[in-house]
């Protein structure tokens, strides 16, 4: 078992929150994607053990300025950029839809044939989901905008990741990693240890997975075998690969921060204060709850998105002033 190494902040990382507001409704119908740029100053956020007591004294906070809305997507669950286009995966219609990122409208949609779907990722230059109800991994070709490909997998409910070019497929609560070949359609089955649990994230070659106590596992692509093992992650709601690091979102509304080559914690980075942006109090993450959580890389910080409306930024560097 890896030692873990826990400290307060990795290179003065803060948090700053951008935008914000109550936590939405379930979906029904369609759904807005926003698209917005940073305000031009955004002040860094100190954390510290007060400022991170929910309750604390409240601060007006600055906010993201919104460029545009695209209407008519079903409960986005992933955004994919092509070289001419944004792709928005609905989770609740199973349905690319293009948008234009000149016009900010959606000019044509692709059912990948269910009801539900997860995943959506860009690999030999096809989009590729994870259909719940046929239980098939499905790729289309954004260029022609047509189903290409169908992969059995058996999953109803679970991930869809890549790295290195390869395609990983796992079911909720499965003790097994399913391996594609998004070229050949070649499907591997590797058999896992249970108490690395079902969340996975990949990158390069490796692939790694995550229960709900924090127990992180790193995993052989090849055999499917435990290589590497670390506890101490907190209870992570969702994984993501950044910045050459792995981010888990916990249970205390923070984020962990881990060292995926020594593999051990990094930092602790807690919650920002309590806060009002336009008069209505925000929180990052949602503890306690399963609500999901988006992280997106931008070179050096990582912007996070919870579905309460809040949207973070994680420095990795500079002064915490």
């Amino acid at each position: 078992m890896v030692r873990c190494s826990f400290v307060v902040a990795l290179a003065c990382a803060t948090l700053l929150l951008a935008a914000c507001g109550a936590t939405p409704a379930a979906p029904s119908g369609s759904e807005t994607t926003a698209v917005g740029s940073v305000a031009p100053t955004l002040p860094a956020v100190s954390p510290s053990a007060d400022q991170a007591t929910p309750g604390a004294s409240a601060a007006t906070l600055p906010g993201l300025d919104v460029q545009a809305t695209v209407k008519g997507t079903t409960y986005p669950a992933a955004l994919v950029a092509t070289d001419d286009a944004v792709w928005a995966l609905g989770h609740t219609d199973a349905t690319w839809s293009r948008i234009d990122p000149a016009t900010n409208a959606i000019t044509d949609t692709v059912s990948i044939g269910g009801s539900y779907a997860t995943g959506g990722v860009l690999v030999d230059g096809k989009l590729w989901a994870l259909d719940f109800t046929d239980q098939q991994v499905v790729g289309v070709d954004p260029a022609t905008r047509k189903v290409v490909a169908k992969v059995p997998v058996g999953i109803d409910g679970g991930w869809l990741v890549a790295g290195d070019g390869v395609l990983w497929a796992i079911g909720n609560d499965s003790t097994e990693l399913i391996r594609i070949d998004p070229k050949t359609l070649a499907v591997k089955r590797l058999a896992l240890d249970p108490a690395c649990g079902a969340t996975p994230v990949a990158h390069g070659a490796s692939v790694w997975l995550v229960s709900g106590s924090g127990h992180l596992c790193q995993i052989d692509q090849k055999t499917g075998k435990t290589t590497a093992t670390l506890d101490g992650a907190g209870s992570p709601h969702a994984m993501f690969w950044a910045s050459d690091r792995i981010f888990l979102s916990n249970d205390e509304g923070g984020v962990a921060i881990v060292d995926p080559v020594a593999m051990t914690v990094e930092a602790v980075v807690p919650p920002p204060p309590a806060g009002t942006f336009d008069g209505d109090k925000y929180s990052l993450s949602s503890p306690g709850s399963q609500e999901s959580v988006s992280m997106l890389d931008a070179d050096g910080a990582v912007w996070v998105r919870y579905t309460g409306a809040t949207v973070g930024h994680l420095d990795l560097g500079g002064a915490n002033t």
